[in-house]
């Protein structure tokens, strides 16, 4: 199971909450990530020209699978599937489409901000939802799910109502 997740053979699925909704409802980012320049703890999108800053490769495949609307802001149900295993790569990735992921305190916007406020996160949501490796030794792949948490659920109730 080591060599899988080293290998980079397993698949990976996340579902989040985002706040707004993307342009395009499916594609691919492809995009370098490395340290932001200024802000040293956290992660971020940089051109391929940085000078001498490490930056890697960074690939997600996202689906926007629901739109919903709180208080006339749309609120997308957005899978993402990483290609690549970056650190906070998800969150980058997700603001740097537009869409940050709510209830992020570092990755997001002010709306965003204000939002998971008003609807009391305390926490990203960000959820593993799949994971699929090989089976040892039948070298069959091996789907395990995980269902929404509760507070993600409570959430798109909330909206939905």
């Amino acid at each position: 199971l080591q060599a899988q997740f080293q290998n980079r053979t397993t698949k990976k699925v996340y579902n989040a909450l985002v706040f707004g909704e993307p342009k395009e409802h499916s594609g691919t980012i492809e995009t370098f990530i490395g340290r932001h320049p200024k802000r040293r703890q956290e992660q971020a999108v940089l051109p391929i020209q940085v000078g001498e800053r490490a930056r890697r490769e960074a690939i997600t495949d996202y689906i926007v699978k629901a739109v919903y609307f709180y208080h006339g802001q749309p609120i997308s149900l957005i899978e993402f599937s990483p290609k690549t295993g970056r650190m906070h790569q998800l969150r980058v990735h997700a603001k740097y489409i537009g869409t940050p992921i709510l209830g992020d305190q570092t990755y997001t916007i002010k709306p965003a901000k204000r939002m998971s406020k008003e609807v009391g996160l305390t926490r990203q949501l960000l959820h593993a939802y799949r994971l699929t490796i090989e089976h040892p030794e039948t070298h069959s792949p091996i789907s395990l799910e995980a269902p929404l948490p509760d507070d993600m659920v409570n959430l798109l109730k909330l909206i939905d109502s």
